[in-house]
């Protein structure tokens, strides 16, 4: 199933930005594959760090599903933070949870 991104230019947290994403599309982008990676990537502002659904310590996505693909930027994950974002050059960075950012939804 082919997932269709949107980006919400809201700052909330990542806990706020599921909420928003549950309430109104379906969840925080999961990006399971390079090519999804590819697809939300080209949709980010530039200069822009955005949430996507992966979170915690086992990194598992926000709709429950699990995959073995990973984008992360270097030296990523860090121990700083528990949510991820998109960063301006499209990998993966993690972040505290409570900080306010620009988000991914799909549906």
């Amino acid at each position: 199933i082919e997932q269709r991104y949107v980006y919400v230019d809201y700052l909330y947290t990542w806990r706020e930005a599921q909420s928003y994403c549950r309430r109104y599309y379906t969840d925080l982008a999961s990006v399971r594959n390079l090519d999804e990676n590819n697809q939300i990537k080209v949709r980010i502002p530039l200069v822009k760090y955005a949430y996507i659904g992966l979170f915690s310590d086992d990194f598992v996505w926000s709709d429950g599903s699990i995959s073995s693909f990973r984008n992360w930027d270097w030296f990523q994950p860090d121990i700083l933070g528990e949510c991820v974002s998109l960063t301006e050059n499209k990998f993966w960075k993690t972040e505290l949870c409570g900080k306010l950012k620009p988000f991914f939804c799909y549906h």
